[in-house]
């Protein structure tokens, strides 16, 4: 056995050791804007590529070290202590990025060329984390030049121990590791047999040696793997996006474009082929170097959303898929959490219980959680399942929607009758509103006091047409114009009349919620009431003052 199988047993057993309920990650981001003495400045290394990906990783859960225009003797000393920070945290993957300048052999780190970090040394370090999967992206010239020397150099090492009767075994122990036990190897010549008949007609059988790129055991589900993206020849800049073109172009991935078959979530396969394309539509090319690809997901693309009510209080996780989302919320306002579609558990921890429920997330829409659900131990979090990415997730105030169906129950005063018998009269309305329009059915009633010897009541339907508006979930404003049709029962001097009653105005109504769905509600009207009695012309000024419950529905 003398190629590339013996490369996939090394790096696996680098890995075999780290088993977490989570993935901990970390990143290592270098920039150098000069270069070695006589090399163009690049002047959006820091400000278009280093500082977004910073804000792109820290998002998707990565603890991010980032070295702006140091030397190579600070990015050793980092190496360093990497190593020590990622075992004592347990860590499960690596990114290490640079952009800047570079040549076939070494990154152009500071002005001394004496001490240059060189590729090898790079790949020493890199290759030597005991993390489960990594990744090197080198945006800069030639930065693809590692991949032929790693290539090289684990070739050299695999010829060096093919003979060893010791790796044959672990090849075999391996490939059962990763198959259920129905599926296992009696024996290495079993194993042997079948990868013969695996291989497709027209491809050359092998004699002796296996090769595992062919075979459909390396890509396991936890996404282990070691995966070296740079370019090859020249790198460019592009002025309009004020940024590198591979480092430009991998935010955008990163940020939902690489979804290909719009599942919600962006693979290193989805995103290396987005990228590779799109710099080849300008001319740049990329080199790649693969070992043990579980095609690992690197970002959500969120196409969903999780609307949590005011009233829900505490730690808030969201899982789905091998995502996990956390909220802390402490206010009484409802919010919004973007999440990718599919089947997921909601799980709330407040005040020492815990509360779960079964979520399904349709793609393109939004899902609304006003109940805690059922409750359950706190120490059976789904959120901490093996393998489960964390992110914190990035919340925001959900406005209650112009939309909803409000009802209200009002009491006040008006002013009630023509001007020469008006009189200040209390009333109730029973009230509905909906976006932009409103209507409301009432009852007036005017006593008149001893000097003016007339009793009016009134029952009218009020049309309402204003502009909502709302603030932080607590506040609100409706404002607009009112129409008004109804019949006024007057009984002055012991005769009862029926007249019509009509009136127009203004209106203004303050909404405060206290919760989700209760409010109260100050409102006001001004405007002309029309209400013949007594022979009497009917038009006057009217005003009225309320004071509302309101549920919204």
């Amino acid at each position: 056995m003398k190629r590339v199988w013996l490369l996939l047993i090394l790096a696996m057993l680098q890995c075999s050791g780290v088993a977490m309920a989570k993935d901990v990650k970390f990143a290592l981001l270098l920039a150098n804007q000069q270069g070695w003495k006589g090399e163009q400045d690049l002047p959006w290394v820091v400000s278009g590529d280093l500082r977004p990906m910073k804000k792109v990783l820290q998002r998707l859960g990565y603890q991010v070290i980032a070295l702006v225009n140091k030397d190579a003797t600070t990015a050793r000393k980092h190496f360093v202590k990497l190593v020590q920070q990622m075992k004592a945290a347990k860590a499960t993957t690596f990114l290490f990025y640079y952009s800047g300048h570079a040549d076939k052999h070494h990154f152009h780190m500071g002005s001394n060329k004496k001490n240059a970090l060189s590729y090898k040394e790079f790949l020493r370090f890199f290759m030597n984390l005991s993390v489960k999967r990594r990744f090197a992206i080198l945006d800069a010239c030639y930065g693809g030049a590692a991949v032929p020397i790693v290539q090289k150099a684990l070739h050299k090492q695999a010829r060096k121990t093919a003979s060893s009767p010791a790796t044959s075994k672990a090849i075999f122990q391996f490939i059962n590791g990763q198959l259920a036990k129905r599926q296992r190897f009696s024996n290495r010549k079993e194993l042997e047999l079948w990868y013969r008949l695996q291989l497709p007609k027209g491809v050359k059988r092998p004699k002796k040696a296996f090769n595992f790129a062919k075979t459909p055991f390396l890509k396991r589900e936890d996404g282990a793997g070691i995966h070296i993206i740079g370019t090859t020849g020249i790198a460019w800049h592009d002025p309009k996006l004020k940024a590198s073109l591979l480092s430009a172009y991998l935010l955008r991935g990163l940020q939902g474009e690489a979804d290909n078959i719009k599942d919600g979530k962006i693979t290193i396969e989805e995103l290396y082929n987005f990228v590779r394309n799109r710099l080849q539509q300008k001319g740049q090319k990329l080199d790649r170097f693969v070992l043990f690809n579980g095609n690992y997901t690197l970002a959500p693309n969120y196409q969903s959303e999780l609307h949590l009510g005011s009233r829900i209080l505490g730690q808030i996780s969201v899982s789905i898929d091998q995502f996990t989302w956390n909220y802390k919320k402490k206010k009484r306002y409802r919010i919004a959490i973007p999440t990718i579609p599919g089947k997921g558990v909601v799980e709330i921890k407040h005040r020492g219980r815990c509360w779960r429920q079964q979520v399904s997330f349709p793609k393109g829409q939004k899902v609304t959680v006003t109940r805690y659900g059922r409750s359950v131990l706190c120490s059976r979090s789904v959120a901490q399942r093996k393998g489960s990415q964390q992110l914190t997730a990035q919340a925001y105030d959900a406005p209650k929607e112009s939309a909803g169906h409000i009802l209200s129950f009002s009491l006040g005063v008006s002013q009630l009758g023509p001007e020469e018998l008006s009189t200040t009269s209390p009333f109730f309305e029973l009230g509905y509103q909906y976006r932009f329009f409103g209507v409301s059915l009432g009852h007036y009633l005017a006593q008149a006091p001893a000097d003016k010897p007339f009793n009016i009541s009134r029952w009218s339907l009020q049309c309402q047409l204003g502009l909502p508006f709302e603030w932080n979930n607590f506040f609100g404003l409706f404002v607009g114009g009112y129409g008004r049709a109804g019949i006024a029962l007057s009984d002055i001097i012991q005769q009862t009349q029926i007249e019509l009653s009509m009136g127009a105005g203004v209106f203004a109504d303050a909404n405060f919620w206290l919760k989700e769905y209760l409010g109260l509600r100050l409102g006001a009207e001004v405007g002309t009431d029309y209400t013949p009695v007594a022979g009497l012309s009917g038009f006057s000024l009217q005003w009225k003052v309320r004071f509302s419950f309101l549920l919204h529905i």
